[in-house]
């Protein structure tokens, strides 16, 4: 067995045997499938955000709500709506276009989206800090009908010939696990967009319960904080060296970028003081480089090492994340300022996710056929 540059292992080495005429056609519905379940849950969780209270709207104050024009709006949130059902759009279109003709299929992305959002902000008339609003429907359905309409001028019809259905093929492992994971690492990059002084912090479960957290002397938080940027680096290698036996390096180096590149707009964006290098500490910048060495190691191996290795980075980040003392006792910030941006949904969002991500990962990974042979 030959290996390839930097270590790789071929792809058809690594894993069962399979037609690849029936892997191609069978990934894109898989993957679209997996994008949409994903995108659903990042819309929910940044529409219902921060899930407090419940109560039951009176109907003529909710027919109010969605007839007449909102007391308070702005442009930049009409904007907003519309951006944030565009890709929900285009992904149920693609979906859909692969059981039907693209002309039916789009219309029935854009209703199926209208109708949902709809339902979103029916939830949102029972929550205290949201105030309902038809207009948010009209703009979510118009970014949905942009979404559909981009789809029809660009003649794609995901029949599993095209690039990224040979992509897929030719690069990442063959099953469900292939699709889930290549999922879950955009949405590692999203997580990175929240006010939080932990690199690569995942899996913080402590503000769910009761229990208050858990400070420490601040000499313990910089070696916190080293092990936590380091172990969030190795997961994120050992996740990637799982999804593709191939070229690795680069698709790393690509998420780990787009990640620092999200959390320095989020640094700069939630905190008044902050600037784009807020979170370059050097207890983060010591793990980043801790990080990449182990990360140097993971990547070199086979795709059972690797994700195996990456579950045990990731079991270890989540331990260490809920071991370690509160961040405002180290970095006495404003952190209560970004509850007053705009941007609190997509925060709380992100949050929101990085508590599921360990979990998830590391069930794709345990359950995928390549452990199960």
């Amino acid at each position: 067995m030959h290996r390839l540059p930097g270590g790789s292992v071929p792809l058809r080495s690594q894993i069962p045997s399979m037609t690849r005429a029936s892997h191609t056609a069978a990934r894109p519905s898989a993957l679209l499938q997996f994008s949409i379940l994903g995108y659903v849950g990042i819309v929910l969780v940044a529409s219902l955000y921060p899930f407090t209270g419940g109560r039951v709207p009176e109907m003529p104050w909710l027919v109010t709500q969605f007839t007449e024009w909102p007391r308070y709006y702005t442009y930049t949130d009409m904007v907003m709506n519309v951006m944030a059902y565009l890709p929900f759009g285009l992904l149920l279109t693609l979906w859909l276009g692969m059981r039907m003709r693209m002309m039916p299929a789009a219309s029935y992305a854009v209703v199926t989206a209208a109708l949902f959002s709809l339902l979103v902000e029916v939830v949102q008339a029972g929550m205290p800090t949201r105030v309902p609003s038809g207009l948010d429907v009209f703009c979510n359905a118009t970014g949905a009908l942009i979404g559909a309409w981009i789809t029809l001028l660009s003649g794609t019809r995901p029949r599993g010939a095209g690039p990224v259905a040979r992509w897929r093929a030719q690069a990442i492992i063959p099953g469900a696990a292939g699709d889930a994971m290549i999922v879950l690492l955009v949405l590692w990059v999203v997580m990175q967009f929240k006010p939080d002084h932990w690199l690569f912090a995942l899996g913080d479960v402590r503000h769910l319960s009761l229990s208050p957290d858990h400070p420490s002397l601040p000499d313990g938080y910089r070696t916190f904080e080293m092990a936590v940027a380091a172990a969030g680096t190795a997961a994120l290698a050992g996740a990637v060296g799982f999804v593709t036996p191939g070229r690795r390096w680069p698709w790393f180096a690509l998420l780990l970028l787009s990640g620092l590149v999200l959390r320095s707009l989020a640094s700069l964006l939630f905190f008044r003081t902050g600037t784009l290098v807020q979170w370059m500490t050097p207890g983060n910048l010591a793990g980043l480089a801790l990080g990449l060495l182990l990360a140097a190691g993971i990547l070199r191996q086979g795709i059972r090492v690797a994700g195996l290795a990456g579950v045990a980075a990731t079991v270890i980040l989540a331990m260490l994340v809920n071991a370690a003392p509160t961040a405002e006792l180290a970095h006495p910030l404003p952190v209560e300022l970004w509850r007053q941006s705009h941007l609190r949904s997509v925060a709380g969002a992100a949050q929101a996710l990085a508590v599921l991500w360990p979990a998830l990962a590391v069930w794709t990974t345990l359950t995928a056929r390549t452990f199960a042979r």
